[in-house]
């Protein structure tokens, strides 16, 4: 697994221009490296002959700027892959809205002209995709639009990539760190001279697993950015130590539910049963996600348990509600699922713990329909995560006769947009029928086991799975991470 360490020094100032002179030529033979593999299609052989010997690069300088190119052109890419999925969402939204709200000239008007609009971005993006030249502002587009050129060429020209080379002393080429003394030696191009950093240091759980790297001589790589003020920011990435998956779903899970402000999580044991509780809240800004994410982490390593986490993606909500001003969309701005789940994942495998991510659909609905809350006195988002937790352990939630017209209720009110309506498909039993039981069958019930469900790559699901527990049809495990 690749881990980041972070390390801000203040250099000396000769030492700061010459670092400064060196960074500007390394970011200069990335945006040629830029321009003229991915945009022209060159020979990146001849490329590299020829940058190296204009420049006066070494061959692991070259390596370094050919990276930052090549992650320039895959952004330029996943950005425009994204940009062409919201808007077939937006034109998805459109075509319901004209369905609806055609009964004025007003409505008709406003919703062409949006039309016209999504279709014109899409075909530019189509366009743009199929010609394959990508474009990428070294330095940042924000700056060089509010015209702060001062800053925008200082950013353009004070960061490179020294990347890494398994086999050589330190794990790197042209830049070498060296733990006893603490010191970052740098072999910058163009005839410059070596810089060396002092007090070049990192957290104890960082620190170990580098100087392990270091001497086993795997790859390490560099990043050097220049701050304000005379600051110097290194970015070090190697290989962490991954310890083995000691956690047993037999035994219960940790689940969790996350919300807005805050995370609910529940300790469930190995027979679905609720066993503790406990609320951390979600601030803004910081480090807040991941060391929300390392408690937890911790937490279901002392109960030698896995973690069961919802698998959610607002990006299509958010594109969808776009539609409906920003009033809905800030209701998810909030929302940080994807960063929350990636730190999550990190932290559970630094730990040594198994991630279980699992379908969120209609958790929080089938809690109030079996009376979680009232049953275990607890709140409604510690109810959602026990669903989330047996879920993971291979559980499922009967659907009860008496909670059948709420149900029909809820989703005639929501209508057929949402992954709610779903429900009134796979929902069985009474229901269905409208209060007709069969005859053989429980009310309320479908036939079938949850065994049924995909099993995990490390074994068995659980005691669970032998059992004929009931519930929607989309409880399914999404993946699971060891």
């Amino acid at each position: 697994m690749k881990t980041t360490a972070i390390c801000v020094v203040r250099p000396p100032k000769p030492d700061l221009e010459v670092l400064q002179c060196g960074l500007a030529v390394l970011a200069r033979a990335t945006r040629i490296t830029f321009a003229r593999i991915h945009q022209r299609g060159e020979d990146p052989a001849r490329v590299k002959r020829e940058v190296c010997r204009e420049l006066g690069l070494l061959a692991r300088h070259f390596s370094g700027c050919r990276a930052s190119a090549l992650a320039a052109a895959r952004g330029w890419r996943e950005r425009l892959l994204f940009e062409r999925e919201r808007l077939g969402h937006r034109l998805a939204a459109l075509a319901r809205h004209r369905e609806r709200d055609d009964r004025t000239d007003a409505r008709r008007r406003r919703n062409a002209v949006r039309t016209r609009q999504a279709e014109t971005q899409l075909m530019r993006v189509e366009k743009e995709l199929a010609a394959g030249r990508p474009r990428h502002c070294f330095g940042g587009r924000r700056l060089l639009r509010r015209r702060h050129l001062a800053a925008w060429r200082q950013r353009r020209n004070g960061a490179a990539l020294f990347a890494g080379e398994t086999g050589k002393i330190g794990g790197n080429g042209v830049a070498r760190w060296e733990p006893s003394t603490s010191r970052l030696v740098l072999r910058l191009p163009g005839g410059l001279s070596s810089v060396t950093l002092e007090d070049v240091d990192f957290d104890p759980r960082f620190r170990t697993d580098l100087e392990r790297c270091i001497a086993a001589r795997t790859a390490v790589s560099w990043r050097i950015e220049l701050l304000p003020r005379g600051k110097v920011k290194l970015c070090v990435t190697y290989d962490e130590t991954e310890p083995s998956v000691k956690s047993d779903a037999g035994v219960g899970a940790v689940a969790i539910d996350l919300n807005a402000d805050h995370v609910a999580a529940v300790d469930v044991t190995g027979s679905g049963q609720l066993h503790g509780v406990c609320r951390r809240a979600l601030t803004r800004g910081g480090d807040s996600v991941q060391r929300l994410a390392r408690t937890l982490a911790a937490r279901a390593r002392q109960r030698g348990t896995p973690v069961v986490a919802e698998d959610l993606d607002f990006r299509r909500k958010k594109a969808w509600l776009r539609n409906y001003g920003k009033r809905f969309a800030e209701v998810l701005s909030s929302f940080r699922s994807r960063q929350f789940l990636a730190a999550l994942e990190r932290q559970c495998r630094r730990a040594g713990v198994e991630l279980i991510v699992v379908d969120p659909a209609w958790t929080s609905r089938l809690a109030e329909f079996n009376r979680y809350p009232a049953r275990f006195r607890v709140g409604r988002h510690h109810a959602a995560a026990l669903v989330i937790g047996r879920r993971g352990l291979g559980f499922a939630e009967r659907v009860p006769r008496t909670a059948a017209p709420l149900a029909r209720a809820d989703v005639k009110r929501r209508g057929t947009c949402g992954w709610q309506s779903t429900l009134a498909q796979e929902l069985p039993g009474a229901w269905r029928r409208r209060g007709r039981p069969d005859a053989g069958s429980r009310s309320g019930a479908r036939q079938g086991s949850v065994a049924a469900m995909r099993a995990r790559h490390d074994g068995p699901v659980g005691i669970a799975a032998s059992r004929s527990a009931v519930g929607p049809a989309s409880v399914t495990v999404v993946r699971t991470v060891a």
